[in-house]
């Protein structure tokens, strides 16, 4: 059987991270995904992978980067990147699906898919009053991928529960517990 030289393979995964109580000793996000990268890189094995690459898709977090993908190409030297940024609404598996079929079709060779946040890092500097200091990053991507349709619709946003699925988590739960059959109460 003979395989297509541009069917998309997974070579190399690298998860990171930090529980620091001290926010102003802790990573901040794109840190943390460059370390990440790095990870990723030495687990697919050639030295010189990472800085191969020609896409780096970041879905966007809660930080302020404008072109996080070119901070990270920065990072693990990365020369000839396009930069690809999610915003929020674009699954996850829609930039992977973007990165494969880009590999299929012979558009580029190698791409990277990278996220993070620094989740705790926020909440102590929230709690001990600090103002964190992150690179600052003010072009924007190369590309800016947005969602096809609002992810929230009207009879959600009218409820008012708000923008955030904790709100719903609770109603589906009680929805649970209370329906006839089930084993949550």
């Amino acid at each position: 059987m003979t395989i297509d030289p541009n069917t998309p393979v997974l070579v190399g995964v690298g998860l990171i991270q930090q529980k620091e109580e001290d926010p102003r000793k802790a990573k901040e996000p794109v840190a943390l995904m460059i370390d990440a990268a790095k990870a990723a890189g030495a687990d697919a094995g050639p030295a010189d992978l990472l800085t191969e690459l020609e896409n780096i898709y970041v879905p966007v977090g809660r930080w302020r980067y404008r072109n996080p993908g070119k901070l990270i190409a920065e990072g693990i030297g990365a020369q000839k990147v396009k930069s690809i940024s999610a915003l929020p609404g674009v699954s996850q598996q829609t930039i992977i699906s973007d990165a494969c079929t880009s590999i299929a079709r012979a558009e580029i060779s190698k791409a990277m898919v990278v996220g993070g946040e620094a989740g705790y890092r926020l909440l102590r500097a929230g709690i001990e009053g600090i103002d964190l200091e992150d690179t600052v990053s003010t072009d924007l991507a190369d590309v800016v991928l947005k969602p096809h349709e609002e992810m929230q619709p009207d009879y959600e946003k009218d409820s008012g529960l708000g923008r955030m699925p904790v709100g719903y988590y609770a109603i589906i739960d009680n929805a649970f517990r209370h329906a006839p059959g089930t084993n949550h109460r």
